[in-house]
């Protein structure tokens, strides 16, 4: 009561307030979480500056670096069948096997198979 008023609260704003709050803290954690990563490039300089710069905004993600574009989408095929989330694909668009052109092609025709669409980059 506020000056022998009441003051009547929304139910509703009260639960947009509360949600608010959620997802605020859901961000906040992201630095402490795990990012799993696959990095497909055949440059191992550049990639280990890549990999550097993401170690410094997000300590705690595991990068799986492979070069070949073949062993990476076999590598994607064995998360999605395992129910293994990948949270980032970053591709070059040289390197052996698949290009990352015809590589994002063949991930995003595995993801229709299953429920986890994932990033690339």
């Amino acid at each position: 009561m506020e000056n022998n008023k009441i003051i009547k609260y929304d139910a509703g704003l009260l639960q947009h307030v509360g949600n608010v709050v959620n997802i605020t803290s859901k961000l906040l954690l992201v630095n402490s979480r795990s990012l799993k990563i696959l990095y497909l490039d055949d440059h191992l300089i550049f990639s280990n500056g890549v990999s550097n710069c993401i170690y410094k905004k997000f300590p705690n993600a595991i990068i799986k670096c492979i070069q070949d574009g073949d062993k990476a989408l076999e590598y994607v095929s064995n998360c999605l069948d395992n129910k293994e989330s990948l949270d980032l694909i970053i591709t070059d668009i040289n390197h052996p096997g698949l290009d990352g052109i015809n590589f994002s092609k063949a991930v995003r025709e595995k993801e229709k198979n299953n429920d986890h669409k994932i990033p690339i980059l």
